[in-house]
This record gives structure tokens, sequence and C-alpha cells, in this order.
């Protein structure tokens, strides 16, 4: 291991230990345990029953793109046994980019085609969703401004979210704009490189979904709108179980922050930057710090429930990882 990397992990694991620290010194554990231990199994359940549907609705606008990116009609439901089988193996890996990693592989070992095919549809399919959850998550604030709930404190949550709103369509442009300077630049890359420089342009191209397939922009963006908008119920779900009442708007707000939070690999075993997000957002709405963290296990301990239950199932149906020797 090189010295750097080295650095980087310590300075990560510092960073991280500090973010747990801010959480447990706002938040006592002892409460945070008091009121997890009085939610009832029946909240849940209906957490996770959401999270399913919120993950039906993500594969199916998984499977309407990656078909145009493949050029032939995708099966749903072994679609969705890669899915559930990458949210299984994404128990024992750091990050959802390794999650999702497991879902390009099982999806290329079933489907065939170029693996950066699959890799782009991933790509695609989770900037839509930050793209959305960001649209709406604005759109929550204004309303929340609009009730006299909006707190100054969440111009800089509204800034992300205008930054993702602004980000997603703007590389888009980029991209197909500046496309034949990038296919001219890869053509410069040396001959030993020609795999490298075919899987880029291939991916590039996969990417492009929307002016090389002609796909209904809106038809994808209302699917991935409905997905943000089960998650809220979800965490509405969590919510009523640990005892907070909050409008529909404040839990669907939820949904862009955590994803965005997930981003940053700040975490001790799956606890840390999430629940200083989630801590942060809630206290501004009058959350308790000991509710607003039970809310947010519920939602860890549901999300790893449907992983080792759910995706266990699915895991079980595809059998073990393919290799990547095996769908290049």
């Amino acid at each position: 291991m090189r010295p750097t990397q080295l650095l980087w992990i310590v300075v990560r694991v510092c960073l991280a230990g500090v973010v747990v620290w801010w959480v447990l010194d706002k938040a006592d554990i002892r409460d945070v345990l008091r009121q997890a231990a009085h939610v009832h199994p029946q909240y849940l359940v209906l957490v996770m029953l959401a999270l399913l549907v919120e993950n039906l609705i993500k594969v199916f606008n998984w499977r309407q793109m990656l078909s145009v990116m493949l050029g032939r009609t995708v099966g749903f439901t072994n679609l969705l046994r890669a899915n559930l089988a990458g949210c299984f193996l994404g128990l024992v890996v750091p990050s959802s980019a390794g999650t999702d990693a497991f879902r390009t592989l099982y999806s290329r070992a079933m489907f065939g085609g170029h693996v950066v095919v699959h890799a782009a549809s991933m790509v695609a399919l989770n900037l839509l969703n930050w793209f959305a959850g960001s649209l709406l998550g604005l759109a929550m604030l204004l309303a929340l401004r609009q009730q006299d709930r909006f707190v100054i404190a969440l111009d800089v949550v509204a800034l992300i979210f205008a930054g993702v709103v602004i980000a997603v369509p703007g590389v888009y442009l980029l991209l197909r704009t500046r496309r034949n300077w990038l296919v001219h630049s890869l053509r410069g890359v040396r001959r030993k490189w020609f795999k490298v420089r075919h899987s880029a342009r291939r991916f590039l191209d996969a990417l492009l979904i929307f002016d090389e397939a002609h796909v209904s922009v809106p038809r994808v963006l209302i699917v991935s709108l409905l997905g943000v908008l089960a998650q809220g119920l979800a965490w509405n779900a969590a919510g009523v179980g640990v005892g907070v009442s909050l409008p529909l708007s404040c839990w669907i707000l939820m949904v862009p922050v955590n994803g965005i939070a997930n981003i940053v690999p700040l975490s001790i075993s799956g606890f840390g930057f999430n629940q200083a997000a989630h801590l942060a957002v809630l206290s501004v709405f009058g959350v308790d710090a000991a509710q607003a963290v039970a809310v947010s296990a519920l939602m860890m301990l549901a999300g790893t429930v449907y992983n080792l239950g759910i995706g266990g199932a699915g895991f079980s149906m595809v059998g073990r990882v393919p290799s990547y020797s095996a769908v290049r």
C-alpha cells in the first residue's frame, strides 16, 4: 500500500470518528436506544414495504433505459434479481458504488452486451435519481417556505439541491456538445490501449441515451419522482414509528438529503455522516436529537433487513458473483 493511500485511510477514519463523536454528543445513545425499543414492529414492516416499492420503481426505470442501450427487451424479473443480488452483496462493500458494481456484473451476465454499457446504465440511473430527488427536494423546500416552516439553515440544503439540478443536465449537455472532440481525443490514445479507448467510446455513447435512442425524458423523470415519493413514505413510516409528527413534505426532503449523504464515505460500520446529515436536517424542524437519530437508525435497520431478507432471496436465485473476466 502506498504511503498516500495509507494517509488517506487514516484521515478518513479520523474524520469519520469526529462525525460519530458529534452525533453521539448531540444524542445520548441511551435515549436513542430507548426510543428505538418502543417502535412497534409493524412500522419496520411498513418501511420495508415502501422500500420494496421504491426498488421496483427503480428497476422499472433501469429496465427501460438498459433495454434501449442494448437494443433489445430486458426481462424485468431477471433485472430485479440482479438488483436484489447487488443489494445483498452491498452489505459487505464499503460504498454504494460497490453495490452498483455487483448489479452491473449480474445484469451483464444475464443479458450480454458490453460491460461498460451496463455500467453506463447504472450511472445514468443514479444521476437521474439524484436529479429527480433534488428537484422534488427544492419543491418541498418551497412548500415549507410558504407554510412558514422554512428555516434559514436550510438555505445550504437548497444550494446543494440547486447545484445537483444544474450540474446533472449541464454535464449531459457538455458531453453531447463535446462528443466529437472527446471521440477524436480518444483516437489519439496509443494503440495498445485500444480496448480502453473502445470501451470509453461505448460508455460515452450509452450515456447519451436521450439523444442516441430518443428516450422520453418526461417518462423516466416521472418514474424517478415516483421512486422518491415511495422512499419519502418509508421515512414517514419510520418517523411515525418513533413518534415524530411532521408533514410528508419534510420526509420527502429527507430522500435527496440521504442520497447525497451516501456519497460521502465517512462512517464506521455504516454509522456516521448519514446520521449526522439526518440529525442536522430533522433538528431544524424541531425534532429531538435522540428521536432524529432513532429515525435514522430505524431506516438503516430496515434497509439492512431488506438487503438480508429480500436481497438474500434474490441472490440465492442468481448464484455466485460473475467474475470480471467472464463479463468482458
